[in-house]
């Protein structure tokens, strides 16, 4: 028989179940909700949920449905509440945007891990590869390089089921989704250019590219790709620095008036890598870093290196730089050591004061075989400023985002300087 509306009968309510618990509706009169005069256009704001941690989600009510932006929805009417207005009611607003953005990329996720193409199997081509291995969110599928024992071994070690001599035939063989460049470095252009064309994104250790004309080839390959492409910068990642820069970006010391840079590596680095200027090996960290605190554009350079009969590139090369906003920047660096290491020096000189670092291993074994630990970059039992660089590019591939950290476009701007750099130092040389 038919349910009657009559005396003693309950009605059943015609509208749709209310959300589960934690995502309670919305009613647009919601004091917190900033997103009432945000609806998509078809209904008043109301209905999206509110999000667990208290901020407010919006849920089209059809197909293709969006928030409309400031600029769509035009000035707020007269005596209109603005949104936004206070302490409170900002935080809420970027609690509300960070829920968005979660979603968001929660939707565009990879639904596994990311697979990951090591290239190169020499010291640091096994550390990427051990970080990226230590990574829960990705798998490394396979390690390309010319000596196929050497390929094989590594992918033993992290337990890679593919070892190729090309890069090529790992791609076909395993669709990974990232390749990491540590080869040599005069190969990374035409290993990252291959890497983009197969649709992946790509890590390249610096020197991404040795001059600026590859670095104009890699941007526009890049640009045409569905991938992209991040400079492995590490030190960008690394605690000290890190806390560096935001006490100068704080005012700690006020207007920063000038910056000094020391580097010294040991003098094996010149049979290692004797077509790599010591200035785009070893300098350019603190090229970038300099970048990365804000200096530049850059006014003037000059520099000198000090050649040796006998060695591929210069023993020593100091470069003196000046900002357009008057800044001085003085870059030390040399291949000379017989043995050990010195610390790596910073020291930014402020109109109200003077910050200062020092990098250097902290960690020694001494024993049969005396060693030092890399305790800040490259920790084998810590997270290091190498596990925290790659953990931002897997993120940057698994939510199909371009890294922020550092750019394609930052490396090319140190690229540039450091090519003014070798060629005021070479001018100065040859006289």
């Amino acid at each position: 028989m038919a349910q009657q509306w009559g005396s003693g009968a309950r009605r059943r309510d015609p509208r749709p179940a209310r959300p589960a618990p934690l995502q309670r509706q919305c009613s647009g009169r919601d004091r917190a909700c900033r997103l009432r005069q945000r609806s998509c256009g078809c209904r008043a704001g109301r209905g999206h949920l509110t999000a667990p941690s208290g901020g407010h989600a919006h849920v089209p009510c059809r197909p293709g449905a969006r928030l409309r932006s400031r600029r769509e929805r035009g000035p707020p009417r007269r005596g209109a509440a603005v949104p936004g207005g206070g302490v409170k009611s900002e935080r809420v607003r970027r609690e509300a945007v960070l829920d968005l953005d979660i979603a968001r990329r929660q939707r565009h996720a990879l639904q596994g891990p990311v697979r990951v193409v090591i290239v190169g199997t020499g010291p640091f081509a096994q550390r990427h590869a051990q970080a990226f291995a230590a990574n829960p969110d990705c798998v490394v599928v396979g390690v390309a390089s010319a000596d196929a024992d050497a390929a094989s071994s590594l992918a033993a070690v992290v337990g890679a089921p593919h070892a190729a001599t090309t890069l090529d035939e790992l791609l076909a063989r395993t669709d990974a989704h990232a390749v990491s460049v540590v080869n040599a470095n005069a190969l990374h252009l035409p290993t990252a250019m291959t890497a983009l064309h197969a649709g992946a994104s790509v890590l390249v250790e610096k020197p991404v590219v040795l001059t600026v004309a590859e670095g104009r080839q890699l941007e526009a390959a890049a640009a045409a790709a569905p991938g992209f492409v991040m400079p492995a910068h590490v030190l960008r990642f690394a605690a000290p620095y890190v806390e560096l820069r935001h006490r100068l970006k704080s005012g700690a010391v006020g207007r920063p008036r000038a910056i000094s840079f020391r580097r010294h590596r040991t003098a094996d680095h010149d049979a290692l890598f004797p077509i790599t200027h010591p200035v785009l090996m070893t300098m350019i960290h603190d090229i970038d870093l300099a970048l990365w605190l804000g200096s530049g554009p850059f006014r003037s350079v000059r520099a000198r290196q000090i050649p040796l009969a006998g060695r591929a590139q210069p023993l020593a090369v100091r470069a003196e730089v000046e900002t357009e906003g008057g800044v001085l920047i003085s870059f030390d660096v040399s291949w000379s050591l017989k043995s050990g290491a010195l610390p790596d020096a910073l020291e930014i000189v402020g109109e109200e004061g003077l910050l200062a670092l020092e990098l250097a291993p902290r960690v020694q074994t001494l024993g049969d075989d005396d060693a030092s630990v890399d305790d800040a970059l490259t920790p084998d039992a810590a997270h290091g400023a190498l596990a925290e660089e790659i953990r931002a590019f897997v993120d940057a591939v698994r939510f199909d985002r371009a890294p922020t950290e550092v750019t394609l476009s930052d490396a090319l701007h140190g690229i540039d300087l450091a090519e003014r750099i070798i060629e005021a130092a070479t001018e100065v040389s040859d006289r």
